[in-house]
């Protein structure tokens, strides 16, 4: 049994996480208050030595050089998704971002580079099927070290500076160095020297950029000794400018440092769109999170200088998973990884074993996706094309169809153990269903879960008439667009080891999958289908309307359901989380438009709300209580999106969930 206070923090934590709808970039913002750089170790091209992430840009350092590429109009409303609806409408026409390149003339490419001050993180990388591009292990730097750019002549580049916009670069010349020899060519800016010294960087409608009067000082022993330093500057014919210092009389015999800042001025001040999808917890208290990454270019190295204007398309991707791991107290963040191949990829549960290891689960519609050697299904099925903006109220499209992928990592996401296709020949974790998909985000709904022998079990949704049913009592697909679909298999993924449909002759979708104290499953959904498979004794046995909730329990070994009913009123009812206590009640929480009356000695509001939580005995014949939750100025009116349910072994009872305009 999970010790109840760990299991209430640690609850907290993944509360925060699914409410704020935020992800890897801006997590590592908020545990660092340095400029990030990550090494190349070959997730990038091989001219790129570091890159970092900046608020509304990107830094890329080079082998002689840096280019900064930085976003302007459209971004913000793009990334922050509350203005642009899944089928693009309210999204900017064009998308404007400028690339700015500086290059060493007559540098050394070949100069010693090296990173000082690691931030106490690691990132890993998994991008495409080529297991010899992954990368795993990767430590951020606050400090670059470039020895030997010129004669005797270092960069140091430094992300300590004042806010995540600021970057501190110092030019160190030492003994026999010549300053001079230092010249920057500056390409997609209009360079102009201002009065006071430092340098106007001009670059059209994404903003300006200053680089501040250098100041060049000299160690005297104890004492820093001021030197007298200026910009110099020369235009040339290609239209690219070049910048030089003029330096004062010094010591010639100690080391010089020319340190000035660059400063972004009026860019957007936003990072890339990191939508939340998914948390959890393991047993160390460790928290997991999960969610979709859309750079709109960010990603994408800028092999030009200057303006760059693109065309926003809802589906632009690809989006990438990405995955961070905090401490237990949430004050650290351990390790970050980005995961995808060449479409759309969106995570939609994690959860962790007995040993610690984890399990991603989602939706992909990458070729590429990393799949491991030995796993279930290393190719991708795929299916026909999917516009989300069509059907599911989220801004994408899958261009050849969707599959299944589960990913195991190992504990404290220190690699990737296995990782899996699964699906058949049409769209699978796409709940496109009419009336199903009702709230935003609820195209990507589904849980995976792990029972007492690690086996890995999950409960999504499927449009395949031929998704691999092993051992199943449901082997044909019943139409009606979508069915759920419940499948378990072994802990190592290479092994299909039970599934079945789940659903009826209209549009079906499974939610959540949890276990009763002798690990048999128990599946949450929605269903629009007159003929789900309830059973004749459970508590209700008939279609109530429109959409119900349904809950089943299946035996640990598989065959056909122990207990299965409907839960639902004329008019819209869905349940979206399941879970158990420890004398095997069964709970729901779910989404109401009817009349579901209150039930037992129950807390409530407003006896109309439009959430419900439910209480059934193990059998689901008997309803032991029900209430409902929410604005009690909103009658039959639903606030909010479901996104997370606990009953913990205490019998405390945690839920969650979201609202607002972009839910509207």
């Amino acid at each position: 049994m999970r010790n109840c206070v760990r299991n209430y923090s640690s609850w907290l934590l993944v509360l925060a996480f699914v409410l704020g709808l935020g992800l890897v970039g801006d997590t590592v913002a908020q545990h660092s208050s340095s400029v990030a750089f990550t090494p190349n170790q070959g997730q990038w091209d091989d001219f790129v030595s570091y890159r970092a992430d900046l608020d509304g840009g990107v830094f890329w350092m080079e082998e002689a050089g840096w280019t900064v590429w930085l976003a302007g109009d459209g971004y913000e409303d793009l990334w922050s998704h509350t203005n642009v609806s899944g089928d693009g409408e309210g999204a900017p026409e064009e998308l404007v971002s400028h690339a700015w390149k500086v290059r060493f003339k007559d540098g050394n490419a070949n100069s010693e580079k090296s990173g000082r001050h690691q931030l106490g993180y690691k990132v890993n990388y998994y991008r495409g099927n080529d297991s010899q591009k992954w990368v795993s292990g990767l430590e951020p730097v606050s400090q670059v070290r470039y020895e030997g750019v010129w004669d005797k002549i270092n960069l140091v580049m430094d992300g300590r500076g004042r806010g995540t916009l600021k970057l501190k670069y110092d030019w160190v010349i030492e003994p026999g160095g010549d300053p001079s020899a230092i010249r920057l060519i500056h390409e997609g800016t209009e360079v102009s020297l201002r009065e006071d010294g430092s340098i106007l960087h001009v670059m059209g409608e994404v903003g300006d950029a200053i680089e501040g009067t250098p100041f060049a000082y000299q160690f005297v022993g104890s004492r820093i000794v001021p030197i007298e330093c200026n910009y110099v500057i020369s235009y040339n014919e290609d239209g690219t400018t070049e910048v030089g210092f003029e330096v004062g009389a010094y010591d010639h015999d100690l080391n010089l440092v020319v340190d000035p800042d660059l400063v972004f001025g009026t860019f957007i001040g936003a990072t890339q769109a990191n939508w939340g999808f998914t948390a959890a917890f393991d047993d160390a208290g460790r928290s997991i999170t999960g969610a979709a990454l859309w750079d709109g270019g960010m990603g994408t190295y800028p092999t030009t200088a200057g303006a760059i204007s693109t065309t926003f398309a809802a589906g632009n991707g690809p989006f990438d998973i990405g995955i961070s791991v905090f401490s237990a107290d949430g004050t650290n963040l351990e390790y970050s990884t980005i995961a995808g191949g060449n479409g759309m990829d969106v995570s939609s549960s994690i959860v962790a074993d007995s040993n610690g290891d984890f399990y991603v689960f989602g939706t992909t519609g990458s070729s590429n996706f990393p799949i491991t050697a030995g796993a279930y299904d290393v190719s991708f099925n795929g299916g026909p094309t999917q516009n989300l903006g069509g059907c599911c109220f989220f801004p994408g499209d899958f261009a050849s169809g969707s599959d299944l992928f589960i990913m195991k990592f190992a504990s404290g996401m220190t690699g990737l153990l296995s990782s899996t296709y699964v699906g058949g020949s049409g769209n699978d974790g796409i709940n496109s269903g009419t009336m199903l998909n009702y709230n935003y985000g609820d195209v990507f709904r589904g849980e995976i879960n792990v029972d007492d022998l690690d086996r890995v079990w999950v409960a999504t949704v499927t449009s395949s008439t031929n998704f691999p049913i092993v051992n199943g009592p449901y082997v044909s697909y019943n139409g009606g667009g979508t069915d759920g679909v419940l499948f378990r298999m072994s802990p190592d993924l290479s092994t299909m080891e039970w599934s079945s449909y789940v659903g009826g002759s209209q549009a079906d979708a499974a939610y959540g999958v949890q276990f009763t104290s002798t690990f048999e499953p128990v599946v949450c959904g929605g269903t629009r289908s007159t003929d789900y498979p309830a059973l004749g004794t459970s508590y209700q046995f008939v279609f109530g309307g429109v959409v119900d909730a349904f809950v089943t329990r299946f035996p640990n070994a598989g065959g056909t359901p122990l207990a299965s009913t409907y839960y639902g009123s004329p008019a819209y009812d869905q349940s979206y989380f399941v879970q158990l206590d420890d004398a095997d009640n069964i709970y729901l929480f779910g989404q109401t438009e009817g009349d579901l009356p209150l039930s037992g000695t129950v807390y409530s509001a407003s006896p109309n709300a439009g959430q419900f939580i439910a209480c059934f005995d193990p059998n689901l014949q008997n309803l032991l209580w029900n209430t409902r939750v929410g604005n009690p100025n909103n009658q039959f009116e639903i606030d909010i999106s479901p996104t997370a349910f606990l009953v913990s072994d205490c019998g405390q009872i945690y839920m969650s969930g979201w609202g607002g305009g972009t839910n509207s």
